[in-house]
């Protein structure tokens, strides 16, 4: 029963990601020109060949967003947690609840311009940032 538990927390991580996304992107999304970076990259080299440069600009650009998104949804379980002891948190069954649920959203809203191994990255940095947020909302309030 506790996987299931933890796996619906990871899909509702992702769900308040796509609500908090929009409402925290007028003040953190981090804008780049990117027009200056991959037109010199594609004019030196192939459109194919500035693909990655511009996935990791963009990658960094929101990065701001989604740290503090997850690190609010974080809190908000790691609080659970420490006030319902029926709560246990177990971060492999959120790891594998968010790379799920992602793959989920993947297959029911197929873009057919993007190859699904373009959800790579966003799918490990949500995971990732999920676990790290716990940790160390964990850390802080075990400290206190």
């Amino acid at each position: 029963m506790k996987p299931v538990i933890n796996i619906m927390f990871a899909w509702l991580s992702l769900y308040w990601y796509s609500i908090s996304f929009p409402v925290l992107f007028e003040d953190l999304f981090f804008s780049i020109n990117l027009h200056s970076v991959i037109g010199p990259c594609r004019d030196a080299f192939s459109v194919n060949a500035c693909r990655p440069l511009a996935r990791a600009i963009l990658w960094l650009m929101e990065l701001p967003v989604s740290a503090v998104s997850f690190a609010m949804f974080a809190l908000a379980l790691v609080t659970l947690e420490k006030y319902v002891k029926k709560v246990q948190l177990s971060l492999l069954w959120l790891f594998i609840g968010v790379i799920s649920g992602y793959l989920i959203m993947v297959i029911v809203t197929p873009d057919t311009n993007v190859h699904i191994s373009y959800h790579l990255i966003p799918v490990l940095t949500c995971a990732g940032l999920l676990l790290l947020g716990l940790k160390s909302w964990r850390y802080v309030l075990n400290e206190q």
